[in-house]
């Protein structure tokens, strides 16, 4: 399961992984060069944390990485 989502400038794709019991929360993330930097920007976040299913585990690294994107490039 990946949830695609953007936000502001950014595409965030979250990708939850199982790790056998549990779902881990993580996502990539990127800027195009349409925002002034030459090559864009991406970022890979894992281990945002433990979840239930896929579903919350998406829920969970979309909103991590909306509050990152807001603290560093707001």
């Amino acid at each position: 399961m990946i949830k695609h989502t953007d936000y502001r400038e950014w595409t965030i794709r979250a990708t939850p992984k199982s790790n056998g019991q549990n779902w881990t929360a993580s996502a990539e993330v990127e800027r195009g060069p349409s925002t002034g930097e030459l090559n864009g920007a991406s970022f890979v976040f894992s281990d945002l944390g433990e979840c239930a299913t896929a579903a919350s585990a998406a829920d969970r690294a979309t909103a991590w990485v909306k509050r990152w994107v807001d603290e560093n490039y707001g």
